[in-house]
């Protein structure tokens, strides 16, 4: 199987959802549970508020949204995108600044998938596909390859397009109690190149040191950064 090609990237950034339209993550109560299962959500919650209690809630969105309705959590974090593409926008009450809940590697990307020998089926993937995204998406999964990232690691970053075509990648690592982050930016052309520069200076700032969920650890060995 191939990635073909990948359609114009949506918002990257995670909303809070809450039944008060009016609420945002500033004016969330003390004391809010708030419903999300990400580590790396977790850990920004608690680095920017930390006197609310990130609630475990697995599944898909639809059924998060039924937990806060009946009472389970205060609140919600999920993915702007994804709210909007299950006709849900007005459920959002606030669209966090990146600055303050980085997203995940990938976020708002849809990737075409087709058979590596199919062809005409690429060729058709590659007319619908986005250049500016496409860049991204390299920069982002070359990352998320060399750091050993999975779904649910302490890592987070996304990566930008100026009119120029000058990407500026960042890239964080932190521990799962938001205690510890390392926050790193580098700025280039070659997606590729630009991301293991990422990767490299990650790694000299000690996040190979930074405590990681039990089940998997990141891959910032001195051979890892060749």
């Amino acid at each position: 199987m191939a990635l073909a090609a990948y359609r114009p990237r949506d918002d990257i950034r995670d909303a809070l959802v809450h039944l008060d339209p009016s609420m945002t993550l500033e004016s969330l109560p003390p004391g809010s549970a708030v419903g999300t299962a990400s580590i790396r959500r977790q850990a920004a919650l608690l680095r920017v508020r930390p006197d609310i209690l990130p609630a475990p809630l697995r599944g898909p969105a639809d059924a998060r949204l039924l937990a806060l309705d009946s009472g389970e959590v205060d609140a919600l974090i999920l993915a702007s995108s994804g709210l909007d593409r299950l006709g849900q926008t007005h459920r959002i009450c606030e669209r966090i600044s990146p600055e303050r809940l980085c997203p995940p590697l990938g976020a708002g990307i849809i990737a075409l998938q087709c058979r590596n020998d199919d062809e005409r089926s690429k060729a058709v993937a590659v007319d619908l596909g986005h250049r500016a995204t496409t860049v991204q998406a390299i920069a982002e999964r070359t990352l998320l390859q060399k750091m050993d990232g999975f779904c649910n690691g302490p890592l987070a970053g996304y990566c930008t397009t100026d009119a120029h075509g000058m990407l500026t990648l960042r890239g964080m690592v932190f521990s799962p109690d938001g205690a510890t982050v390392i926050d790193v930016r580098r700025t280039g052309t070659d997606p590729a190149a630009t991301a293991l520069a990422v990767h490299r200076r990650l790694a000299r700032h000690g996040a190979g040191d930074v405590p990681a969920p039990p089940h998997r650890g990141l891959d910032l060995s001195p051979d890892a950064q060749a």
